[in-house]
């Protein structure tokens, strides 16, 4: 999340370098830039969760050995009681596209916020209390 955040958080040195007015006069320029600007942050939000995912499932692997990834989920003792009809490698690819859309969600909230507030930092202070929030309800709410 560190990664998509950083790519987000390039938008207000654009701001300070007075780039925006730059961008506005130009015929294609917003929204060109504004494509990009999107595709840039989609395609690093996935790359950096697919290293953090990939490097995760490989030390689960050494630490707790291996299972059939074509094992129904109920093989899994967290899902015992599940009903889903899921396998383990389905579920893993799930899980995976549910993190890449909250990230990019994250980082359009944070995108949205800052252009609201005039007082930058306090739009800045708000989305980390928004990711303070978010990470306290995930170690409460299972």
């Amino acid at each position: 999340m560190v990664v998509p955040s950083g790519t987000s958080i390039s938008i207000p040195k654009e701001d300070e370098e007075k780039m925006k007015e730059l961008l506005d006069t130009t015929l294609h320029g917003k929204k060109n830039v504004s494509i990009i600007k999107l595709l840039t942050y989609v395609i690093m939000s996935i790359s950096s969760l697919l290293l953090v995912q990939t490097t995760s499932f490989i030390m689960c692997i050494f630490l707790y050995g291996t299972t059939d990834l074509m094992a129904n989920i109920q093989s899994v003792p967290i899902f015992y009681e599940s009903s889903l009809n899921l396998y383990v490698y389905q579920w893993i690819i799930i899980n995976f596209i549910y993190n890449i859309f909250s990230i990019i969600l994250f980082g359009i909230v944070f995108i949205y916020i800052y252009k609201i507030f005039e007082n930058k930092q306090l739009a800045f202070i708000i989305y980390m209390g928004i990711l303070l929030i978010e990470g306290i309800l995930n170690i409460y709410i299972p």
